[in-house]
């Protein structure tokens, strides 16, 4: 096993670019890098192979979404899906025009594909399953508008269109969590079990190996941030892994709960139950009307069904839809 660690960590030494000196890249031994990399591939391949082994437990979400149902977002969505999409753009071309376009692999940016995916697709179904996914790297966001590192950012424009397009990521996963747009399913783990390895294998194999062969500090994998509390970033790594999963669990359970709890305005997003009991007026045969209370109907037969965001209650016995809004 050491003799394999020593031969791959000369092989991600040999692949480091030769513009920048290599002292001053690493601050990890090549074989320390080899290490990580090889028990982090182990620690995810297993995790995604019992994963997708055990597969998703049955959800009541699941049938909430039709599988052919389209998606309609409102304005002031679309609104956010234009300015996203222009701030990827511009960012786009600011990494191409100042060869860095590896940074694009930034945890932000893949966070912003995930989001244009979920407004762009037809597919709720699909964008339901992504936004359960990408919710997990909201933490992500935070810590850009928290720290903002802005070393390297020198282009026109280059800094307005950071903050701009770090606090509509910001704003986009709350506001969809908030409206109820897509359905968060707590019921299981299994999209946080895949967000855990999909962020991991883009950190630690996408992103360390084209930070080793460009040089540049993707996702401080070659380097960490300055005045990071770990020593002198030898376990940086380890934290950020460490991070991502705590911050996940945050993200993908107790924010989402929060943000649900959160006080409505008008009926947008709210979902109310009846009490039960329903009055109707009839008419007489004299001619006059008369309200009559239904609380006794019988209740056997009686399901619900998700229509347009809208809980909706049928009665088998007397084919009666009471729409609960």
């Amino acid at each position: 096993m050491t003799s394999v660690v020593l031969q791959f960590g000369s092989l991600l030494h040999s692949l480091a670019t030769s513009e920048v000196p290599k002292h001053e890249i690493w601050f990890l031994t090549p074989e320390r890098h080899a290490a990580e990399l090889i028990f982090f591939n182990l620690a995810i391949g297993l995790l995604l192979f019992v994963t997708l082994k055990r597969g998703k437990d049955k959800s009541p979400v699941d049938d909430m979404i039709k599988p052919n149902e389209e998606q309609k977002l409102s304005l002031i969505m679309q609104v956010f899906r234009a300015i996203l999409t222009v701030c990827y753009i511009v960012t786009v071309y600011h990494k191409v025009n100042g060869q860095k376009i590896s940074n694009m692999l930034m945890p932000c940016h893949v966070a912003t594909v995930c989001y244009l995916y979920c407004l762009y697709t037809k597919s709720k179904r699909n964008a339901h399953i992504m936004f359960n996914i990408s919710m997990h790297y909201m933490f992500f966001t935070w810590l850009a508008l928290a720290l903002p590192d802005h070393r390297g950012l020198q282009q026109t424009g280059e800094i307005a269109n950071f903050w701009i397009h770090h606090w509509i990521l910001f704003i986009i996963p709350i506001h969809l969590i908030y409206t109820k747009h897509y359905i968060i399913d707590h019921t299981n783990n299994y999209y946080f079990k895949l967000a855990v390895c999909i962020g991991m294998f883009i950190h630690f194999d996408m992103m360390s190996i084209s930070a080793i062969m460009s040089g540049l500090n993707v996702g401080y994998m070659l380097r960490p941030p300055p005045g990071t509390p770990l020593g002198k970033g030898e376990w940086f790594r380890w934290g950020h892994a460490t991070a991502m999963i705590v911050m996940g669990v945050i993200c993908g359970y107790l924010v989402p709960f929060l943000i649900e709890k959160l006080p409505r305005f008008g009926n947008e997003g709210k979902v109310t139950h009846s009490s039960g009991k329903k009055k109707s007026r009839s008419k007489n045969s004299d001619g006059s009307s008369s309200d009559s209370d239904n609380s006794a109907a019988p209740s056997n037969g009686r399901t619900h069904v998700m229509k347009n965001n809208t809980l909706v209650e049928t009665t088998g016995q007397s084919g009666v839809k009471h729409k609960k809004t």
